[in-house]
């Protein structure tokens, strides 16, 4: 754990620039430490990985690399460094850079036996037989954010924590709303300007609204538009989920005047936020345990919704 006088940095960097103290890490921990051999340890993905370097008062303690099929390598921490939390916040940099810079959803990797507790805290599941690498038993492990198509916030929880997973392109925007709402059981608000379609249309968002509405005889699902007139005959599935189901999922639009600055967010049993900075470009952010921020969103929203909100009628009527 870090005193008082301890600063941790995780930095990614390319091989080209940083290859002479990645390589001094990993000689003094898989070479000399371990015994692998030299034509072992270093390959050609090293000159095209995505690296990260672990400083501790701006000294180098650790190092691991990312490749673009998701997999995670030469993850090391110094001997006299480790079994201090330094490892876990490595790795949770490491997804974190994967989703926000690399797209990527699902990682694995190939974890020594001893190891296997210290990946399982952070939510990746071993698979497969126990196989030789380097001369030392290893076993394979994975970790994914969608799991047979749907979002796994429980894993997610383990790996990110606190962290706040930015987005700024329509997959992971998309992406944040499901895991957003993956675990809720009660109450969800969406506040929005116009409700993109790719978005909250998307089928498998849709689907999990109606099981939250369906499945629980307490839930509630608000929906709060800045504009209406957009959707107005139209078709959009939020809509014509919130008419087939009017006594759980309620549609109502802003009656004053909205800032066009004004920002758009989702909610989730008072835990999780969506929160887009700028919902026409699709940049934002995804918390999945931000109680605080959820809260004063709340607390703003029920405001609107209370005070000074009404219904639109052309969204109550059926399409046919």
């Amino acid at each position: 754990m870090l005193n008082n006088h301890q600063a941790l940095k995780v930095q990614a960097v390319n091989w080209q620039e940083t290859n002479s103290i990645l390589s001094s890490i990993r000689r003094t921990v898989f070479i000399e430490e371990q015994g692998v051999a030299e034509h072992e340890e270093w390959d050609t993905e090293d000159e095209h990985a995505q690296h990260f370097i672990v400083y501790l008062n701006n000294q180098p303690i650790g190092c691991a690399r990312l490749l673009a099929s998701g997999q995670i390598g030469r993850f090391a921490i110094l001997a006299e460094h480790r079994n201090q939390g330094f490892g876990q916040q490595l790795l949770r940099h490491i997804a974190k850079h994967a989703w926000e810079a690399k797209r990527i959803n699902t990682l694995f990797l190939h974890a020594q036996l001893c190891a296997l507790g210290f990946y399982q805290k952070l939510g990746f599941c071993e698979y497969g037989d126990v196989f030789l690498d380097a001369g030392i038993e290893h076993k394979s492990m994975g970790f994914s954010l969608f799991t047979e198509g749907a979002a796994t916030q429980n894993n997610a929880l383990k790996l990110f924590g606190n962290s706040v997973l930015r987005f700024e392109d329509r997959e992971n925007a998309l992406n944040a709303l499901l895991l957003c709402i993956a675990n809720a059981r009660k109450e969800v608000r969406i506040y929005s300007s116009k409700l993109d379609h790719s978005l909250y249309g998307d089928s498998q968002f849709i689907e999990k609204l109606s099981q939250i509405a369906r499945h629980n005889r307490n839930s509630e699902i608000k929906v709060l538009l800045q504009n209406s007139r957009p959707l107005h005959g139209k078709r959009h599935p939020l809509i014509e989920l919130a008419q087939r189901l009017p006594s759980k999922i309620q549609v109502r639009i802003t009656a004053r005047t909205v800032d066009p600055t004004e920002t758009a967010c989702i909610t989730a049993d008072r835990k999780q936020i969506v929160f887009f900075n700028n919902e026409d470009a699709l940049k934002g952010f995804l918390n999945l345990n931000g109680q605080l921020e959820v809260k004063n969103r709340i607390e703003e929203f029920d405001y609107i919704w209370q005070k000074q909100s009404e219904t639109d009628p052309n969204l109550q009527r059926l399409s046919l």
